[in-house]
């Protein structure tokens, strides 16, 4: 006969795998196997392709993310594929992220996992092949790990620490440290027992992670000095952006809104009050929830104060929700037990009221969970769109290729274009585009050359490419196409193409109707 410990800590794991079954199938409604990859998907995902030459790897750049999908992109997989088994390892680690935490925290590790899986960004990234979600997931199998040894586990737990110390480091090194920074903290204020050696997996799995940034620096970047200071132009230097990033936690999915909309607020405040009220007040679970209360803040100190960037010129920080995402799933931990204690404290008083409390935590829970998958979808189908529109560009030149070698030239870095279509990349100054003969150092024999132009310059203005086929795609990016006439045809005059995605238009209708 199985005993009622027993019997509860099944009814939790079961609510748990409902749980993360419920998130893949949130997953697979919400992200189309066919969303055309984004620009920093087609960086990690073409360092393994055998298709394609590497794109441009930026010095701020991590290896885990390319690693990840190495098993699938090395091997010529298609789009749905690699997009079903980012959303099934997700799924999967969400799982055994939040189980750990069941026999520290109990019935309140299902949901925690709702609380991070519920997240719009969980629901989307799940299915992108971007490091910030998966950092997360990581990020929290690491604490859970620290919190288990610290509750009296064996040697198995630093075995479990320092691994996904590692994957965390592979895949965000600032993250990965501020995360060991959160433990370093937790470990100093607990007098009770000052056992620093339980911090030695985490610091074996940091070096790791960050040996291998350090390596590359040093066959690649011209050493680790000149590493650092070209990633600091791209992501570096101290900044407060705290109200920033509050403005884009219900999306875009990069830079924010003017405004702060209310909804973000509650939430914000809501995680806030519930995780201090968890870490306070549970009397088991206290030291649980206060290890990730104390890692989920930490994990908030690069993006609120060091994420400024002078890539445009000025030094403005670089905003995007996504960057939270492991301090999201680190709070859900206390903020559950929050919701929890909540319940039992005044359940212990009188049975009624803390029936009350359960009952309203539930619909504010609902309600926010609609506020989310509402988020989830607008962001989708957006993305969605502006994605469709790269990808007609890809498949214009695709056809106008016909499987000859080719380069396509842009003012803007183009990888999604360039990976799909099987096109060289160059890029240009605006300037370039307007002198007699700009292009010409890109002129390769047997390689028809493709021109990008988000005007200005407007066609007229395009000296580079007189005499060109000019193309203007329905639905694709406000930009025109130049297409470099065959060997034969270099003295026609400029002409406008239409295969089956096109529109013929001549260069000054195109003026009329592009803008950037």
């Amino acid at each position: 006969m199985i005993d009622r410990p027993a019997r509860r800590r099944r009814t939790v794991y079961g609510l748990l795998l409902l749980t993360a079954g419920l998130y893949l199938l949130a997953e697979l409604r919400l992200n189309p196997t066919d969303r055309f990859f984004d620009y920093d998907e087609t960086i990690y995902i073409s360092q393994d392709s055998p298709t394609m030459t590497p794109a441009h790897w930026a010095a701020h750049r991590a290896r885990g993310m390319a690693w990840l999908v190495a098993p699938l992109s090395a091997n010529g997989a298609s789009l749905p594929q690699i997009r079903l088994y980012l959303m099934i390892l997700s799924a999967t680690l969400l799982f055994l992220g939040f189980s750990l935490w069941i026999p520290l925290i109990g019935m309140a590790a299902p949901l925690a996992a709702v609380l991070y899986g519920g997240t719009w960004l969980a629901l989307f990234y799940g299915a992108e092949a971007m490091p910030n979600h998966f950092t997360a997931l990581f990020a929290l199998i690491a604490v859970a790990a620290y919190a288990r040894r610290r509750s009296g586990g064996g040697a198995l737990w630093d075995g479990l620490a320092a691994l996904a110390m590692a994957a965390t480091a592979l895949m965000r090194p600032t993250d990965a440290s501020c995360l060991f920074a959160g433990l370093v903290c937790f470990e100093i204020f607990d007098w009770r027992a000052r056992r620093g050696r339980r911090l030695i997996p985490f610091a074996l799995g940091l070096t790791v992670g960050w040996a291998q940034w350090l390596w590359e620096a040093e066959a690649r970047f011209g050493g680790v000095a000149e590493r650092f200071r070209e990633a600091g132009h791209l992501a570096g230097g101290l900044s407060f952006a705290v109200l920033a990033q509050l403005r884009a936690a219900d999306g875009p999915v990069l830079g924010g809104d003017r405004y702060t909309t209310p909804a973000c607020v509650f939430w914000w405040l809501g995680i806030f009050a519930l995780s201090l009220y968890g870490g306070i007040r549970a009397s088991r679970r206290r030291e649980a929830a206060a290890t990730a209360l104390l890692t989920g803040m930490a994990s908030t100190i690069t993006y609120f104060f060091f994420i400024r960037s002078t890539q445009l010129g000025t030094w403005a920080p670089v905003i995007s929700p996504r960057f939270l995402c492991p301090a999201y799933a680190l709070l859900a931990i206390p903020a559950a037990v929050g919701c929890v204690e909540l319940v039992r404290g005044n359940a212990r008083q009188r049975r009624a009221i803390g029936g009350l409390v359960g009952i309203a935590l539930s619909v504010v829970i609902a309600v926010w969970l609609a506020w989310q998958w509402n988020v989830a979808s607008r962001i989708a189908t957006q993305q969605y769109a502006l994605r469709e529109r790269y990808r007609m560009t890809a498949e214009t030149i695709r056809h106008l290729r016909d499987g000859r070698p080719c380069v396509l030239i842009s003012q803007f870095p183009e990888p999604q274009i360039r990976y799909s279509s099987g096109c060289r990349e160059a890029r240009r100054k605006p300037y370039v585009f307007r002198r007699p003969g700009g292009l010409a150092d890109l002129k390769r024999p047997g390689a028809q050359r493709f021109v990008l132009v988000y005007p200005p310059p407007f066609p007229d203005e395009a000296l580079a490419m007189r005499g060109w086929t000019v193309v203007r795609q329905r639905g694709a990016p406000r930009a025109l196409l130049f297409v470099e006439p065959e060997p034969e045809a270099t003295d026609a005059p400029a002409r406008s193409s239409s295969p089956s995605a096109l529109s013929p238009e001549g260069p000054h209708s195109a003026r009329r109707t592009a803008g950037r």
